[in-house]
């Protein structure tokens, strides 16, 4: 009788340590996927402007803004530049025809008289097939890959959405990809300003003074663009000098380390709450009722597109086409820097 009572006894003692164990064991994937859930979320939802390049920049502290419908161009440099403008791409083409901005009518701010104005329209052009040429400005046998470079961008747009009707690529002689020497900003100016007048762009897309990968052909469209609208030529001139013609107004994509893009969807989705929030705030104070409602039209977020997944995957997927330019290095740069994922754009104040 004394043998089996110790073994009751010894159970008795043992089973709450158990169950014990069993608890915390379980709490870490519940704290796990309380924390988780949330950022994963953020992955599922697309973030744009709800206006984007919409709102006109004052002429001076006293002027009204207004709001516009935006023409806009993207110019590229290489076939395969647009995947990094993917997440803006892909905000402008899927807004949806049935969608409307409302703006008030005659362009102003103020009053309650709205006329439906259409979603902001694009175009893109890229300056050169992708032929490279060596210090001399001969192509050489190696690079001479320009054809097929067209057929890979044209697959590239196929995906990402854009129509035929709407894209270019150029063949310029001048303005070959070459990865020591910078294009010259007039001829820049001259193969661009024919896109300007034909289609009446009023919002002209590229990249900053840093190239995002700091190429020089990359560096060279915002100072072509830029002597453009600075320097008219007199067929501009007298275009702008229309009544009712818009400025074209340049806006160039920010340049940022590679080692931001690993987390920078969340950070990017968070930053975003954080601003709709203090608009919210701001726009509920005492000072801010007081003003009236002219103000609420001028409150545009900043122009920054946020892909969701199902968008970023899109943009893998226009990435890939471009088989000529495939590499383990640009695989690797691709998946961890943030332009497939995050494009944040800053006007040039010229």
């Amino acid at each position: 009788m004394s043998k089996n009572s110790k073994p009751s006894s010894s159970s008795k003692t043992t089973a709450p340590q158990a169950n014990n164990g069993s608890g915390s064991i379980l709490s870490i994937p519940l704290i796990r996927i309380f924390i988780l859930v949330p950022i994963l979320s953020l992955l599922w939802t697309p973030k744009s402007p709800a206006r984007p390049f919409a709102l006109l920049r004052p002429t001076s502290t006293h002027a009204t803004p207004k709001l516009i419908n935006p023409r806009i161009l993207l110019v590229t440099a290489h076939p395969d530049d647009e995947i990094v403008f993917a997440p803006t791409v892909l905000a402008l083409l899927s807004a949806g025809a049935d969608r409307k901005v409302k703006t008030p009518a005659g362009g102003g701010t103020s009053g309650s008289s709205y006329d439906g104005v259409e979603e902001a329209e694009f175009w893109s052009v890229c300056l050169s097939t992708g032929d490279y040429v060596d210090d001399g400005g001969e192509v050489t046998v190696r690079e001479k890959r320009g054809e097929e470079r067209k057929r890979e961008w044209v697959r590239s747009w196929e995906v990402l959405g854009l129509k035929e009707e709407r894209r270019w690529i150029l063949d310029v002689p001048p303005l070959r990809d070459n990865i020591s020497a910078d294009w010259d900003a007039k001829e820049v100016a001259n193969q661009v300003e024919p896109f300007i007048l034909k289609h009446s762009i009023n919002t002209i897309l590229t990249f900053d003074h840093s190239g995002v990968t700091h190429h020089p052909n990359h560096r060279s469209l915002p100072r072509g663009i830029e002597h453009m609208l600075t320097s008219p030529s007199p067929t501009l001139a007298t275009y702008l000098s229309k009544s009712g013609a818009i400025a074209p107004r340049l806006f160039m994509l920010k340049t940022v380390p590679w080692y931001h893009g690993t987390l920078d969807p969340v950070v990017a989705h968070l930053s975003h709450g954080a601003r709709t929030l203090l608009r919210l705030v701001c726009s509920q104070s005492p000072s801010q009722n007081s003003m009236g409602p002219a103000q609420v039209t001028t409150d545009i977020p900043n122009t920054i597109f946020i892909s969701d997944i199902k968008r970023y995957i899109r943009g893998w997927r226009a990435l890939l086409q471009h088989k000529t330019q495939m590499s383990p290095r640009m695989i690797a740069l691709a998946a961890v820097e943030k332009y497939v994922w995050v494009n944040e754009w800053a006007e040039s104040v010229l």
